[in-house]
């Protein structure tokens, strides 16, 4: 894990996955509780879960693929209900990407952004199935 991923506690919500040390050495996938929060105020070290294919179809996404006719090569949609993902084939971008149709972008590029961000817009929380995937 590197400082990059590294958590803030006001980043998160009751529910969010993170990697957090829950036994020496390693680091565990860990679902969010209240006293978490405090915890990571306080010194505890929790990290973002890199967002990837895996994880979305973890999180219930759906997957295909569009062409648009402006672009020269498809891009790769991740889909639940209305709510897309877009994953652009471009090295300059990382990530995965929320358009709305006032045409505001939003980076994800951890699973906690995404479920919050998903919470935010829906009023709902996205289901996971969580096994060892790391």
């Amino acid at each position: 894990m590197t400082k990059e991923n590294k958590i803030k506690a006001n980043e998160l919500r009751i529910g969010n996955l993170v990697f957090a040390e829950t036994g020496l050495p390693s680091l565990e996938v860990h679902i969010i509780q209240p006293h978490d929060i405090y915890d990571i105020d306080n010194g505890v070290v929790a990290f973002g879960i890199s967002l990837t294919e895996e994880w979305l179809m973890r999180l219930g996404f759906g997957q295909r693929y569009t062409s648009d006719p402006q672009e020269t090569r498809a891009s790769q949609c991740f889909f639940i209900c209305d709510f897309i993902l877009h994953n652009t084939p471009d090295d300059n971008y990382l990530g995965f990407y929320f358009y709305s149709h006032d045409g505001l972008m939003s980076n994800i590029q951890y699973v906690h952004q995404l479920q919050n961000l998903y919470y935010s817009l829906t009023g709902r929380e996205l289901e996971f199935i969580l096994t060892k995937i790391y």
